[in-house]
């Protein structure tokens, strides 16, 4: 984020988010994980804007390098306004 923006949250949905990192609940089942068994990913990350620049939604995608595989890894999570 760039100063004086809002920052933003993901809104709960129906399909969870991956986690964000090891914590409560977190399992190692949890990571990304090839088919292949390779633990390197190329990312790409997509943001869905509003007309005024705010961001809206985000999806995330993972490749592997090294066999090509792809995972879509978080699909159009709405992104909120997080007001203090």
């Amino acid at each position: 984020m760039y100063p004086g923006a809002y920052p933003w949250a993901l809104a709960p949905s129906e399909v969870p988010l991956p986690p964000a990192s090891p914590g409560p609940g977190f399992e190692p089942t949890d990571l990304p994980d090839c088919p292949s068994g390779h633990a390197v990913f190329q990312v790409a990350v997509a943001l869905a804007l509003s007309e005024d620049g705010a961001v809206r939604g985000i999806s995330v995608g993972l490749r592997c390098p090294e066999d090509g595989a792809l995972c879509l890894y978080v699909d159009n999570a709405h992104a909120l306004p997080d007001t203090p």
